[in-house]
């Protein structure tokens, strides 16, 4: 791969599409400066126009990332060498991205050179070795859109819940050890079958010294790591408590669309396929679903 800073070639884009199912009440936390006294303990995040709620892309996509850096290992490589920290290793960095001062770091050599000589524990020198091997991992390659509802979801919020919430509220109670006196608090939730749609970018880079085939390998293993941290997500859960039954989620998805250059430019079925309305699409389980390339 070339230099960050080299000139890149866009070969293709892969657009995944579909919807994500809340199986259980589903909790991602928004703001409570607008809730008065007596009210939400803790509130759903909401778009500021409509007030409904949606699921953020960074949520999404910090919760695959999370549980595929658990699954690969890749959490022996940390920033900054502390263990807790996201990890550096090459494949998670390509895929899902890094700061942009650890980029910086890896291509200023001057400035990596001066941080090398004042790093004296181990685990800062671990931490520099990784920023080198980062220094040609180029441009970060997902994008995960903001998931909103769906049509049929709005309509359900709208014809079976409160207009002005468009979500459930549930109690729960935090028992004191000593005294046994309840605290109650009430939780937000987007109810149990709610759809979003939901839409991930995968970009296929190569560098002017790289062929097709060999960008296409790497897209590919790209694209494997990210189905299994989807399936890894449908058996985990996102957003809050989900150790308490929250946040389940399940994928209903359409074959992933490649996009060269010639389908931009020529207007091609498949490229208004990747921008169709989802409503009357056959959406089909993430189990029937290939990442592979056509």
């Amino acid at each position: 791969m070339a230099e960050n800073n080299a000139p890149l070639v866009l070969v293709a884009n892969v657009i995944i599409r579909g919807k994500l199912e809340c199986v259980t009440g589903t909790h991602i936390g928004g703001s409570a400066e607008k809730l008065e006294i007596g009210g939400l303990d803790s509130p759903v995040v909401r778009d500021p126009i409509s007030g409904k709620p949606y699921i953020p892309g960074s949520s999404i996509k910090g919760k695959l990332r999370h549980l595929l850096e658990y699954i690969t290992g890749g959490l022996n490589e940390p920033y900054q060498g502390e263990l807790g920290n996201v990890s550096m290793a090459k494949d998670i960095v390509r895929l899902f991205g890094i700061g942009a001062e650890v980029k910086e770091l890896s291509h200023n050599k001057e400035s990596y050179e001066d941080a090398l000589k004042k790093a004296k524990e181990k685990n800062k020198q671990e931490y520099l070795e990784r920023v080198k091997n980062l220094k040609n991992i180029g441009i970060t390659r997902l994008i995960v859109r903001d998931a909103l509802p769906d049509a049929e979801t709005e309509k359900l919020w709208e014809d079976e819940l409160s207009e002005e919430n468009y979500t459930e509220l549930k109690a729960e109670n935090f028992v004191d050890r000593l005294t046994s006196a309840a605290n109650p608090r009430f939780i937000e939730r987007v109810v149990a079958g709610s759809k979003f749609e939901i839409e991930f970018v995968y970009s296929v880079y190569r560098s002017f010294d790289q062929t097709d085939e060999a960008a296409l390998a790497e897209a590919s293993e790209d694209l494997g790591n990210l189905k299994l941290a989807l399936r890894l997500l449908e058996n985990n859960f996102i957003g809050k408590s989900g150790s308490r039954g929250y946040g389940k989620v399940r994928f209903h998805l359409l074959d992933p669309i490649w996009l060269s250059k010639k389908d931009y430019l020529e207007d091609s079925d498949d490229y208004k396929n990747a921008t169709a309305d989802l409503s009357n699409s056959a959406l089909k389980p993430l189990s029937q679903i290939s990442f592979a390339h056509a």
